[in-house]
């Protein structure tokens, strides 16, 4: 997969013909403390 990277410039997934957008770092970053603040919350 390497070679597809470098040589395509593109990161194959497994999405099929979906649109996908990956969640941002920081989005991540912002639930996670609010869940680690208050996981009973988030049960």
């Amino acid at each position: 997969m390497a070679g597809a990277i470098r040589d395509k410039k593109i990161l194959p997934l497994a999405f099929g013909d979906a649109r996908y957008a990956p969640a941002a770092g920081e989005d991540l970053g912002r639930v996670i403390a609010a869940i680690l603040k208050d996981p009973a919350q988030h049960a």
